[in-house]
């Protein structure tokens, strides 16, 4: 019906797709690092073991003369160099627990940030198609209130249009509202008459679909105080769907929303019903009298 201009949506669609692309990159590099985290952790062990040895070895031979004071004083400061070797061995080994948690983090097979990613992109995909505004069945728009260069809400405080849906079921459909004293009969199948004003002098066949489950005047908004009487003395009506069932009906154009009197026949006192049926053929007839001020 409408388009909403997709430039930030689109912009945010195509952002997500460049971070999906460079983190799935970097998933698929985890294996990478562990393996050199894993080197780096077995090197820096041997530097320190190495360095050990070399000292404990010249320090045994220097006691038996094989070595100076200046070939042990080096592997001395080597030795004493393997401080820091030694902290490059709990640096290696907390970095190769980092890699193989970044491995293992996986949500539904896939890396934790790949899947985040994932999951904001679809939204963002979900928000840029709903940037095109569709209608929801067959039918057509009235009351535009819509141009090139407005502003549309989500909150839907200001409508643009008016969306009138158009079925054939819908077409042939028609809502009356009863007295409850007459919802005992009023049942799904029972035969029914219709009254179009706009159609003196015919009566039309039907029967009733659905009766409504469901009065208006028994829904009640929270107010945060109590219920009085003067909230309960609304008495509302039983809403009846009907379906008018008779071929004639289709040579005649009705808008929707058209008038209509419907009289329901449950099959109890079928004489009174009778009464009933010239009664609604009387006022059918008196629609031919009509006076305008």
């Amino acid at each position: 019906m409408f388009r909403i201009d997709p430039t930030l949506a689109q912009a945010k669609v195509d952002d997500l797709k460049a971070q999906v692309k460079a983190a799935s990159q970097d998933a698929l590099s985890l294996d990478a690092g562990v393996d050199q985290a894993g080197a780096d952790l077995n090197k820096a062990i041997a530097d320190r073991d190495k360095a050990q040895r070399e000292y404990a070895r010249y320090n045994e031979g220097h006691a038996k003369g094989t070595f100076s004071d200046q070939m042990v004083d080096t592997r001395r400061q080597t030795y004493k160099a393997t401080d820091a070797a030694v902290v490059a061995v709990v640096a290696a080994r907390a970095k190769l627990e980092q890699a193989k948690n970044n491995l293992n983090s996986v949500v539904n097979g896939q890396n934790t940030k790949v899947a985040s990613l994932l999951a904001q992109l679809r939204e963002a995909e979900f928000r840029l198609e709903n940037t095109v505004v569709r209608a929801p069945s067959a039918g057509y728009v009235s009351n535009v209130a819509l141009r090139e260069g407005n502003m549309s809400t989500a909150l839907g405080l200001a409508p643009v249009m008016t969306f009138i849906p158009v079925d054939a079921d819908s077409q042939n459909s028609y809502v009356a509202a009863f007295r409850q004293n007459s919802v005992q009969r009023l049942k799904p199948g029972y035969k029914a008459e219709l009254l179009f004003p706009s159609i003196p002098g015919t009566v039309f066949s039907g029967e009733v679909v659905e009766v409504l489950p469901a009065i208006g005047e028994s829904q009640f908004q929270a107010q945060g105080k109590l219920l009085t009487t003067a909230d309960l003395a609304g008495q509302g009506r039983v809403m009846v769907k009907v379906k008018a069932t008779d071929p004639r009906l289709k040579d005649y154009a009705l808008p929707q929303g058209t008038q209509v009197e419907i009289a329901v026949y449950s099959g109890h006192f079928k004489e009174l019903s009778l009464i009933r049926k010239v009664l609604i053929r009387m006022k059918s007839w008196e629609n031919y009298v009509f006076l305008d001020h």
